[in-house]
């Protein structure tokens, strides 16, 4: 694994702009492979910000808005296994 890792370091962007580029199909699998579904239809929905250009106070709301959302819906997977039969 350590060889992997090191090897990825090392090559990993060259070798999947080379994959993307001479075999899109592979390149596809690979990030459906990789990355969660509901990651990418999340970065498709919403634009991801420049947190460099944020305020405190809108870096703040974002993260408030994140934690709401994740209490949310935990809430409602414990709600949804509570009713299940």
């Amino acid at each position: 694994m350590t060889a992997i890792a090191d090897d990825f370091a090392t090559h990993g962007a060259d070798a999947i702009a080379r994959l993307r580029a001479d075999d899109p199909a592979t390149y596809l699998r690979m990030v459906t492979a990789l990355v969660p579904r509901e990651l990418i239809l999340q970065r498709e929905s919403q634009p991801v910000p420049d947190y460099a250009e944020l305020t405190d106070e809108e870096a703040l709301a974002m993260l408030e808005a994140e934690y709401r959302r994740r209490r949310l819906e935990a809430s409602m997977k414990s709600v949804a296994a509570a009713v299940k039969p």
